[in-house]
């Protein structure tokens, strides 16, 4: 295969096209890509060469190599612009498939290298996923620059490298926004029942031990595609035959709120409300309610500490304190003060203070979880053992006293 800005390579069906092309406002730079070839709006889902355009198309030649590897050169070969790593043999060959993969093949029909396993922004029907990383690099989709600009953007998509299940777009290395997690059957709050009839999700185990998922199409849907613009939005795109455009069926994110951290860093976005809005978790309040009724939930929520204040004024008993779940971080302290008298306490007097801070370590730290624990003491009791014999005067009162402190860190881990 040797392609030139004025041919292209066809998929068997003649469905996909590989080809030269031009941005629409750009006069110089050109690109080799993929593109629909049965639908009159120009759609490119796959580009080779992002991020180093052509610049001098009359030297500019897309083939392979003598030892059969993919290259795209200009000047007579003497400056390469693109080539992806793959080890190919004798005999390999580039195959254009009818789902819009590039393949090379080996010539025992092996797959070598696809375009599908190093996407663009787009992803197509088939294309494989990735949504593990046990032994290979993470798979993303990249968003272009600007909406004529195909090199790299700043925001790219792909499943959390921690939760698999979960798609995640990010804005450079800043988590952007997130979608639910994938219960198996369909993604809760993405609007798919519109498609739930023409495409559906499988998931399953490649021979490389990585998990992948992959949307396929029923027979006779019209065309369907996910891509990520350069935004950060995502969208489910369907042709429309009847318009002769593309009509989008969702896009993510629908809500200002889904976007992660806008709601603050104890806020969730309430997707059953008719319009989904900011709330608070559950012992949290706005530490500005004015900014928060306005729609600025940028600010902290701060967390309803439980501070009990409990005493019993009587000749005898305990005045106690405890404050609990101090910033939010369930860390507590608690004391009290122990007399026969309080209203006129004498050498009787006791106390004890207590104080526990769990996630020593920070609460984003998972693999484990220390717990610092101290208390301090003192106590005094009248002794019961000293008392005066037959005939003797009293014995005076000795007291027993007990002070001490204590500290300690236990440990949780999980392996």
């Amino acid at each position: 295969m040797r392609l030139t800005p004025d041919k292209t390579l066809t998929s068997d069906q003649g469905s996909f096209a590989l080809g030269f092309f031009s941005p629409s406002n750009s006069t110089q730079n050109m690109y080799v890509g993929i593109w629909f070839n049965d639908i009159p709006v120009h759609t490119v889902v796959w580009v080779a060469n992002r991020d180093n355009p052509i610049t001098d198309a009359s030297s500019a030649v897309f083939g392979m190599t003598d030892n059969s590897s993919l290259v795209l050169s200009e000047s007579n070969g003497h400056h390469i612009l693109w080539m992806p790593n793959l080890v190919t043999g004798s005999n390999s060959s580039v195959k254009l498939l009818n789902n819009g993969n590039l393949a090379v093949m080996s010539s025992d029909g092996a797959m070598l290298w696809q375009s599908f396993e190093n996407p663009s922004d787009i992803v197509l029907a088939g294309m494989p996923m990735r949504t593990t990383h046990k032994t290979r690099p993470p798979w993303r989709i990249i968003s272009w620059k600007g909406p004529e600009d195909p090199s790299k953007g700043r925001f790219s998509g792909g499943n959390d490298l921690n939760t698999p299940l979960q798609f995640f777009v990010w804005d450079g290395s800043v988590p952007y926004w997130r979608a639910a997690v994938w219960t198996g059957y369909v993604y809760s709050n993405m609007g798919l029942q519109t498609v739930s009839s023409l495409m559906y999700m499988t998931i399953y185990k490649g021979t490389d031990g990585e998990s992948y998922a992959t949307f396929g199409l029923s027979d006779g849907s019209s065309r369907i595609l996910y891509k990520i613009d350069y935004s950060g939005k995502t969208v489910l795109l369907r042709w429309n035959t009847s318009l002769t455009d593309w009509t989008p069926i969702t896009p993510w994110p629908v809500y200002r709120c889904n976007f992660y951290g806008y709601c603050g860093p104890y806020g969730y976005c309430d997707n059953t409300e008719e319009i989904p809005a900011c709330k608070c978790l559950d012992g949290f309040d706005p530490s500005n309610k004015t900014e928060w009724v306005a729609g600025n939930f940028s600010q902290d929520q701060m967390a309803k500490s439980n501070f009990n204040f409990n005493a019993s004024i009587q000749p005898g008993g305990t005045v106690s304190f405890e404050h609990r779940n101090i910033y939010g971080l369930n860390r507590s302290i608690v004391g009290s003060v122990t007399s026969s008298n309080l209203l006129n306490p004498q050498d009787d007097l006791s106390f004890k203070l207590e104080y526990v801070h769990p996630y020593l370590d920070g609460v984003d730290e998972r693999n484990k979880n220390r717990t610092f624990k101290t208390s301090c003491f003192n106590t005094r009791k009248l002794s019961p053992v000293f008392v005066a014999g037959p005939n003797m005067d009293e014995a005076p009162p000795v007291w027993v006293d007990r002070v001490g402190f204590k500290a300690n860190i236990t440990e949780v881990c999980t392996c």
